[in-house]
């Protein structure tokens, strides 16, 4: 009886070193999947740090080339106002001339 009851311990011994293995193994492959994860999740990160700096950039160029296109504005309306009052008085000018001619 005692040599069946060691081979039963040896058994459940077996048993129990299997199960531990593939416990091991398993505990190997989820660390894998957890670290690559990690590894995504931080290559996503950084890429969405680098989209949102390319974001910020391109947004300070708009806003300068807004700047500029308003002084640029600002800078053609005077220029219009400037031409206009010469318009005027040339036009101005032409119908003294052509009174004074029509006069002779």
């Amino acid at each position: 009886p005692g040599w069946r009851q060691a081979k039963s311990l040896r058994m459940k011994e077996e048993k129990h070193k299997t199960q531990i293995s593939n416990l091991v193994r398993k505990c190997v492959q989820l660390e894998s999947v957890v670290r690559g994860k990690k590894i995504k999740e931080k290559h996503a990160s950084e890429r969405a740090t680098e989209a949102e700096e390319m974001l910020n950039q391109v947004e300070a160029a708009n806003s300068t080339l807004i700047q500029k296109q308003d002084q640029q504005i600002t800078s053609l309306k005077g220029k219009v106002k400037t031409l206009e009052t010469l318009l005027q008085e040339v036009r101005s000018e032409s119908t003294k001339t052509v009174c004074e001619l029509e006069r002779k």
